[in-house]
């Protein structure tokens, strides 16, 4: 730097200033990005997770999205439901579980009180306590009310079983309402449910009616024998050029063949 005159000291020391100045707001727009980018992929994941599909890729019929709408409904439901049931069940066997405990000990009791009991009754002079007379109920045998109602689970577990079987029995119903807010005209999911059927036929019979004929309801003989054409069967899918052309090209075969 001592070997530098004071104007280039001052152009090194503008252009040093400037490069890490560049450099500084370079790094800062970096992390900016990077930033973002990653907000945007956690908001792409977010939707990802919050979306619900249906199928992949492809069309789908109306008729096709509400069942397996109503399949996953449904299932959904039918999980919530064995949950709560589970619940109850779980509550219920540590009750008597906790009952049983009770009663095995009651039971050791009572037994080692008749021991104690008939070891020294025999002994002349030997004073038995009166509390040893008085027999140890069993609470699992003989539960008192309070113990009856202690197998029970948390009320609160009932409610919520009610509440969810009352959905379950809801959503075995057929209404398109109960399985998806938008709107679905009946006529389509009927309309479709007669393509699906005739998809699953085969071609079958098309017939078309003029304004002609739905004004006045007659047909003409042209158009009953066209209907007898259309809804009988052709006799062959093999056509004239179709056959010349395996004709040439069996010419052709057996020519290099030769």
């Amino acid at each position: 730097m001592d070997a530098l005159s004071s104007s280039p000291r001052k152009r090194y020391k503008v252009i040093r200033d400037g490069t890490d100045e560049f450099l500084m707001q370079g790094s800062l727009h970096e992390m900016e990005i990077t930033q973002a980018r990653a907000g945007q992929v956690a908001t792409h994941k977010a939707k990802l997770n919050a979306r619900q599909s249906l199928g992949k890729g492809g069309s789908i019929l109306a008729i096709d999205a509400l069942h397996k709408i109503k399949v996953k409904t449904r299932k959904d439901a039918e999980e919530k439901l064995q949950k709560a049931k589970a619940k109850i069940t779980h509550a219920e066997n540590k009750a008597k579980e906790d009952l049983r405990v009770l009663g095995v000990a009651a039971r050791k009791a009572e037994k080692e009180r008749r021991r104690f009991i008939t070891e020294y009754q025999g002994i002349l002079g030997a004073h038995i306590p009166p509390e040893k007379w008085i027999p140890i109920r069993d609470p699992q045998k003989d539960p008192t009310p309070t113990e009856r109602e202690a197998l029970r689970a948390n009320q609160s577990l009932y409610d919520e079983l009610a509440r969810v079987q009352q959905e379950y029995n809801a959503l075995q119903s057929e209404d398109p309402t109960l399985f998806t807010g938008i709107p679905i005209d009946p006529a389509i999911l009927e309309e479709e449910q007669q393509f699906r059927i005739q998809t699953k036929r085969g071609l079958s019979v098309i017939q078309l009616d003029s304004d002609e004929d739905r004004a006045d309801g007659s047909r003409s003989d042209a158009c009953k024998e066209e209907d007898d054409m259309v809804s009988s069967p052709p006799q062959s899918v093999v056509s004239i050029d179709s056959i010349a052309q395996n004709a040439d090209f069996v010419k052709f075969n057996d020519e290099i063949h030769n």
